[in-house]
């Protein structure tokens, strides 16, 4: 890997080498604050079991703690298959509706209500089994 170290050697050490195709770059990276944390056995499996329950890795799993938020267990595939059954019902309703409207043969208002509903059914049952709760 190419380093750039034009006027940047102090004693003959690189100041902050910076890869070429990174030069020019300000903020490369989100998180550019390091932290390091000490453990005992017990806690780090803790961790690890409880970022694998959640689906996070562990540090996404600290970060979510830090802001106040409770991550809930991933939920089994027959959650995916639930959601992925209701999204193709929505996807249905709404070719129908489409089709009906074109034709002009339905009662616009009350299928837009349904869809509404249904809608609104799959956000709750996302916010009950994934979103994480604010906890502070």
């Amino acid at each position: 890997m190419d380093i750039d170290t034009t006027n940047s050697f102090v004693w003959g050490i690189p100041k902050n080498p910076l890869p070429l195709y990174m030069k020019g770059r300000d903020n490369v990276r989100k998180r550019c604050i390091d932290k390091h944390f000490f453990f005992d056995k017990t806690e780090a499996e803790s961790l690890a079991r409880k970022a694998k329950k959640a689906g996070l890795t562990e540090a996404a799993l600290v970060r979510s703690l830090v802001l106040g938020y409770e991550p809930k267990e991933k939920p089994d595939d027959r959650f995916y298959d639930v959601m992925r059954q209701l999204s193709a019902i929505g996807n249905s309703m709404n070719q129908i509706a489409r089709k009906a409207n074109a034709l002009g043969f339905i009662d616009a208002p009350e299928y837009k209500r349904q869809a509404e509903l249904l809608q609104q059914f799959q956000l709750e049952v996302r916010r009950h089994f994934i979103l994480p709760d604010k906890v502070l």
